[in-house]
């Protein structure tokens, strides 16, 4: 796989077992075609030596801010060195690292080039699994991902002191797939594509003051909408009683009931060549089969005698079109449980709806918040997680979905 572009990547590697993981890290990013400038703490040298990483790279590997090769052709040579790069990658960062950027400390040559740096920093962090779930490592991560820094999240398995968990450094390879992903995302084109995106809640009325609704927000869907617009498609959105605003060039169209979501969204499909349906809206799955033109008194009516029936389920009808005018379809489920404990449910959800891929979220700590945890759930039997803030997950799962389709990017 090779990068369009030369990039050029400044590596830093801090101490910690992970450290000769990163020798394998530098094969595989000239393999790939970046340029790889070192960085490494004094604490990482203890680990691997500073000429086998000058070796791998072929640069000069840089150590302190004091040493002669770093001060010779600048007296701000940090500001030189963040200046030099396309992107900053940290692999391995450990919790120390994490803490002293998060933070704003600029000790040595590496932190001090984080603070100067204008260019994507990503982090991809390694240490003992009590260390990752301690409080204030969770505080820092919020922090970093507040300032948009990218994390790359630790991985399960054997750790060095013996110990199983969460903590492990994300695969070299893995890396740098997911490095050149967010490289191609930069350059995504979606011209001449349409997509067409559900967002928000469905108001099913009872009464004329009373009805059904839940407490989606909407966001995720508008973000997924406005990014999509970003890289030139066409953009649709269907959405439910939300506050939100939208780029005047979004085609929206507002609706309330579930019924009205779904008529608006299957005639658009069958007007429109659409490219990828987002079916983010939380749709109501019941609505009262009898509507009450006049209010329900108290004591006089009771609630539990209402009859429900069940709403045409969108998702599952836009994907029962014919190959001809249907579209890649993502589908979105909120789960109470953490959805990595119900991946083969919502497995027998997206074979049952006939849906591309299931988003699964949990509920109700997605709603209204500014971050959210995804899992990805596709036919192949591939899962993947997403974790950030609502802007980043949003634009890695319009990613993620132009990739499946094979869309030119």
């Amino acid at each position: 796989m090779e990068t369009e572009i030369k990039t050029k990547i400044l590596l830093g590697i801090t101490g910690g077992i992970a450290a000769y993981k990163s020798c394998d890290l530098v094969r595989e990013l000239k393999k790939s075609g970046f340029e790889v400038q070192i960085i490494m703490t004094e604490s990482a040298r203890r680990f691997v030596s500073s000429l086998t990483f000058e070796v791998l790279s072929g640069n000069p590997v840089c150590l302190n801010l004091w040493e002669e090769g770093v001060t010779k052709n600048s007296p701000v040579s940090h500001i030189q060195q963040a200046r030099n790069a396309d992107l900053i990658l940290i692999a391995p960062a450990s919790a120390n690292f994490l803490a002293k950027i998060a933070n704003g400390i600029a000790d040595d040559l590496l932190s001090t080039v984080c603070l100067a740096r204008n260019v994507e920093l990503i982090v991809a962090p390694s240490m003992n699994i009590h260390m990752w779930e301690n409080a204030a490592t969770k505080r820092n991560i919020k922090t970093l991902q507040e300032d948009e820094v990218t994390i790359f999240l630790p991985t399960y398995g054997d750790q060095a002191c013996g110990e199983i968990g969460l903590g492990r450094m994300m695969e070299p390879k893995d890396i740098v797939d997911t490095i050149i992903k967010h490289r191609k995302a930069d350059k995504l084109i979606l011209d001449n594509h349409n997509v067409l995106i559900t967002a928000g809640p469905t108001y099913e009325p009872i009464d004329p003051v009373r009805g059904l609704m839940n407490s989606s927000t909407g966001t995720l869907g508008f973000k997924i909408a406005e990014c999509a617009r970003s890289f030139g498609a066409n953009v649709d959105l269907v959405a439910g009683p939300v506050a939100h605003e939208c780029s005047k060039k979004i085609n929206r169209i507002n609706v309330r009931s579930a019924r009205e979501m779904h008529t608006e969204t299957l005639k658009i499909c069958k007007a429109k060549n659409i490219s990828i349906f987002f079916c983010v809206a939380a749709i109501a799955d019941w609505k009262p089969k009898i509507f009450s033109v006049e209010k329900l008194k108290k004591g006089v009516s009771n609630l539990n005698n209402i009859e429900w029936v069940e709403n045409t389920d969108t998702l599952a009808a836009v994907a029962a079109l014919p190959s001809s005018s249907k579209p890649y379809t993502v589908g979105f489920s909120a789960e109470t449980d953490n959805p990595s404990n119900c991946l083969v449910e919502i497995n027998k959800k997206r074979i049952n709806k006939n849906a591309d891929v299931i988003v699964a979220n949990k509920v109700p700590d997605s709603f209204g918040n500014k971050e959210i945890e995804v899992f990805f759930v596709y036919s192949s039997g591939k899962h993947l997680i997403f974790k950030g803030s609502k802007d980043h997950v949003s634009k890695q799962i319009l990613i993620e979905a132009v990739e499946q389709l094979n869309l030119e990017t």
